[in-house]
């Protein structure tokens, strides 16, 4: 179990969010979080504010301060395992997930950057043999050293991966490469192969599309009106209906516009900024309110 910031029982996203804009309301006051304890006193009370005055359905406490009594106890389970595995607190993550709460105003998620950290870390120092990352000393990340699954990893830092190199993650990847099929490389242009599940297989403007062979190449997303099957993209502002399947088993769709605010959607997709909710998109819930599970 990897012991990030995705708290299981207060679902801080390991896909941390941050945004930071100006004059934006902040939830609590910048502290030094040195301890664990200090982290545990902040977070509950930066939390549930947050929730409160972001107006989360989530928050269902009769007080901020019952919210706070409840957030403190789930904390205090949460940190046995990762202590008991010899792992140690990281203060740099704690500062990280505070300052999220604290700028993250009442932002939908879909506005937000990402951040990746750990709020407990291990002592594998840099070339050391590790299992996970959480094994590693901070700013060190647990990467492969071959292309097969049943190689050894060791902690290395990130972005340092040269053409070629073995990857799991584009972030293992030195400056200008991305990991494509788990291996450090260059975007691909126009027409060349692709893996559909690499995050950025192919250059800006292109994406990794599937003919009707079923197979991947870098072509410009779908318009819309245009078809689309499995793992084929569509432009941004389309989403790929499905229309079942061609004689040869095939997957047939069609690129539409995702619903607007009011109107009928499926499958979850609705226009930037909004959530398919009972089948109707509906305005995207403030991003606090999905990283802050608080239910009695």
């Amino acid at each position: 179990m990897r012991h990030t910031a995705s708290l299981a029982v207060v679902a801080i996203a390991s896909g941390l969010l941050m945004h930071c804009l100006p004059d934006a309301p902040s939830f609590g006051e910048a502290e030094e979080l040195a301890a664990w304890d200090d982290f545990a006193t902040s977070y509950p009370r930066s939390a549930c504010e947050a929730a409160e005055l972001c107006g989360c359905a989530e928050y269902t406490y009769a007080s901020r301060s019952e919210c706070e009594r409840a957030l403190t106890s789930e904390l205090d389970s949460f940190k046995a395992e990762p202590e008991a595995s010899g792992l140690s607190y990281n203060a740099n993550c704690a500062q990280e997930v505070l300052r999220w709460l604290q700028t993250a105003e009442c932002q939908p998620d879909a506005l937000l950057t990402r951040l990746d950290c750990d709020l407990f870390r291990g002592s594998v120092p840099k070339g050391g043999e590790c299992v996970s990352t959480e094994g590693c000393t901070p700013e060190l990340f647990c990467q492969p050293t071959g292309h097969d699954a049943s190689d050894k990893r060791t902690c290395r830092p990130l972005y340092e991966g040269s053409p070629g190199a073995p990857c799991s993650h584009g972030d293992h990847c030195a400056d200008g490469l991305y990991c494509i099929a788990q291996i450090c490389d260059a975007q691909g242009a126009r027409g060349e192969s692709c893996d559909v599940y690499s995050q950025q297989p192919c250059v800006e403007g292109l994406a990794c599309v599937q003919d009707t062979l079923g197979n991947p190449g870098c072509q410009t997303p779908g318009v819309e009106g245009g078809p689309c099957a499995n793992y084929s993209k569509c432009a941004e502002h389309l989403y790929c209906r499905d229309g079942g399947t061609d004689g040869a088993g095939f997957p047939l769709g069609t690129c539409h516009v995702r619903p607007k605010l009011g109107e009928a959607c499926e499958a979850g997709v609705c226009e930037a900024l909004s959530r398919c909710a009972d089948g109707v998109c509906q305005a995207a819930s403030p991003g606090v309110c999905d990283m802050v599970d608080i239910k009695k």
